[in-house]
């Protein structure tokens, strides 16, 4: 687990700067963030070593993002 700690703690800010390309708060960012994090940890098998792991987890944090918005478009 101390792993995925450093890797959040490396990544966190560079993601939320993504996640507030898609969202206009703060709370909400993290929380897509938190939830990718899930993701990423529950998935990390499907890592195959193409790419950079960083780029790996953006992109899971790009989809979570655009996940949300999809879901929040359906709400409303």
């Amino acid at each position: 687990m101390r792993k995925w700690e450093h890797i959040y703690e490396n990544n966190s800010s560079k993601l939320k700067g993504v996640c507030r390309r898609y969202v206009n708060s703060d709370e909400v960012a993290e929380d897509i963030i938190h939830d990718a994090f899930e993701i990423a940890i529950q998935k990390v098998d499907s890592y195959s070593g193409k790419g950079s792991f960083d780029g790996w987890l953006y992109q899971i944090t790009v989809n979570t993002a655009l996940q949300y918005l999809r879901k929040k478009k359906h709400c409303k």
